[in-house]
């Protein structure tokens, strides 16, 4: 396997794969092959290259940029909002997201392929509807084990905040890979990749809306802050 994969990330070999199964009954990783100009077999080490790519690269490397992304503000520490590490964490996914998209629709498609401008319509599509979603959803489970730790106290270290966003960054990778790596009819790959995209982003977006419901932020933080501040002020008033 060549650095050149590496370097793309399994959003682009994903892309690739789509754009050139989608009119062609042949084997993808050939068609992959003639795209990228590198050489690829079904092994265990290939598997466990896709794992990797999925799990670490890309989502242990973005899910702990929209983890540090908030802490680099200090106004995050001082806000009397409930919900700013939510904020923070959605902001820089949207943020992240949005350049990625856009390297994604205008970005060449391997060694000597140009996508045409269907292809590349396509791409901007898929990448608006699912990857946005995707990113905003975990960076909210970012925000939300934030919130666990810096707005209500809770004893939560970086890899209890960040291990579930990975977890579903991760899984929605992976599986992709799988997918549209296996030697299928394109329409049935297609509909696949769609049916489990939807299936891991409605459960993780379920798990988001549940855990924020439970913190019930709306009822710790503000009233804390309005009673510190009430405080402050009648000290001040006395001297």
């Amino acid at each position: 396997m060549s650095d050149k994969v590496q370097a793309e990330g399994g959003g682009r070999i994903t892309e690739s794969a789509l754009n050139t199964t989608s009119s062609s009954p042949e084997d993808p990783l050939e068609a992959l092959e003639q795209s990228m100009g590198i050489k690829i077999t079904r092994t265990p080490g290939f598997y466990l290259f896709i794992f990797l790519l999925a799990y670490i690269v890309a989502a242990g490397t973005e899910e702990t940029m929209k983890y540090c992304s908030p802490l680099r503000f200090r106004a995050c520490r001082n806000s009397p909002s409930p919900y700013i590490y939510l904020v923070c964490t959605v902001a820089s996914a949207l943020g992240f997201s949005t350049i990625e998209n856009v390297g994604y629709t205008f970005g060449g498609g391997g060694e000597g392929v140009r996508p045409d401008f269907s292809q590349r319509m396509v791409t901007a599509y898929s990448r608006a509807v699912v990857a946005i979603a995707a990113h905003s959803i975990c960076g909210g489970i970012v925000g939300l084990g934030l919130s666990r730790r810096y707005i209500l106290g809770h004893e939560v270290g970086y890899f209890g905040i960040i291990l579930p966003a990975i977890f579903v960054h991760g899984s929605f990778d992976f599986l992709q890979l799988l997918l549209v790596s296996a030697p299928i009819d394109p329409a049935v790959q297609a509909l696949s990749v769609i049916f489990v995209d939807a299936a891991i982003l409605i459960l993780a977006a379920i798990y988001l809306w549940v855990g924020v419901r439970r913190l019930q932020l709306h009822r710790l933080r503000e009233p804390e802050l309005r009673g510190d501040r009430g405080d402050a002020s009648e000290g001040d008033d006395e001297e």
